[in-house]
């Protein structure tokens, strides 16, 4: 059984995601910096195409704009 909740949000609101993806992208990689264990376990449980932000030239830098989360 699949126990992600679906959301239901606008264009505004999707924005929204692109930070705890950010961190859950960097959280994946052998020499991440920031290591936002929180950020995967949210992204995870979230039953959404995340794919679209991970083409986003500006990742990186949401990424190092957002601030530090309990890990």
């Amino acid at each position: 059984m699949d126990d992600r909740k679906k959301p239901r949000l606008g264009t505004v609101q999707e924005t929204l995601l692109i930070p705890p993806y950010a961190r859950a992208a960097d959280y994946r990689k052998e020499h991440a910096p920031l290591r936002d264990a929180l950020a995967e376990e949210i992204v995870a449980s979230i039953d959404y195409d995340f794919g679209r932000f991970a083409v986003l030239p500006s990742l990186t830098g949401a990424l190092l704009r957002t601030p530090p989360g309990r890990t």
